[in-house]
């Protein structure tokens, strides 16, 4: 199936969610959308729910997908991403990427919930509007 997402101008964030079998090419195809969608902002917060998702990558993608983020972190500046992911293996593969990726300007957080990363957004975004006053 693939992804949908909305975008929440007001709330900061575009909420993604994965069906089905995700190999790279689905998930470049996905974040190019969003980015050329009107309604995104670069900072914008992300949550990817991927729990009825599995992932389809393989070692050779490996290069591919970190390009695809250096990629995006050009585009989207900032902001937080999170991951809504419950599968194993994908979550402990997740864990390595977000370490190996930590240089990137925005933070990523894995979660089994998707209140918890909600949650941790809304959270980031109250510090950010405290420190700007």
């Amino acid at each position: 199936m693939g992804f949908t997402y909305t975008i929440e101008p007001r709330d900061n964030f575009v909420f993604a969610t994965a069906e089905g079998t995700i190999a790279f090419a689905d998930l470049q195809e996905h974040m190019q959308t969003v980015i050329s969608d009107p309604m995104f902002q670069p900072g914008m917060n992300a949550v990817a729910d991927m729990r009825n998702a599995q992932i389809a990558m393989t070692i050779e993608d490996i290069p591919d997908l970190i390009r695809l983020f250096i990629q995006q972190a050009k585009t989207r500046k900032r902001g937080k991403w999170a991951v809504v992911m419950t599968r194993y293996p994908e979550r402990h593969l997740l864990h390595f990427f977000i370490t190996f990726m930590n240089h990137l300007p925005f933070k990523m957080k894995a979660f089994g919930d998707t209140g918890d990363a909600l949650n941790w957004l809304r959270d980031s975004d109250q510090n950010r509007a405290r420190h700007a006053r």
